[in-house]
């Protein structure tokens, strides 16, 4: 996967929390927080519509664990910008956005290369 299909997946999930507040996906968020069945349903809905297909299309070890970690990284880019307006990311360009996160996204997107990987003590 390249450093564009980060970006791409980056752009569609900032914009599908772009979306009017009362979107039912930010009231599942909001009550995920405080409420176990809704968290459980987050907890499905993301999984199976977000992190294994990412998964699926990754090549090399780790796929699962890498997926999840770009679908977290994205979903805090997303509440963090759209959500709750945080200085700085609300404030800043679409394209820098992306432009900064891209390399961060491709790592987890690319197969570890093995020096990743501590030695084994």
């Amino acid at each position: 996967m390249s450093d564009q299909q980060g970006k791409d997946c980056l752009r569609t999930m900032l914009a599908d929390f772009a979306g009017p507040q009362q979107d039912p996906m930010f009231a599942l968020l909001r009550a995920a927080m405080t409420n176990e069945e809704a968290a459980q349903l987050l907890r499905e809905k993301s999984t199976t519509g977000a992190v294994d297909p990412l998964a699926e299309a990754m090549d090399g070890p780790d796929a699962q664990l890498r997926a999840a970690l770009l679908s977290a990284a994205m979903f805090g880019i997303a509440v963090q910008r759209e959500m709750l307006k945080m200085p700085y990311l609300a404030e800043a360009d679409l394209d820098d956005v992306l432009r900064l996160a891209g390399p961060m996204l491709r790592k987890l997107l690319e197969p570890p290369t093995g020096r990743e990987h501590p030695p084994a003590s």
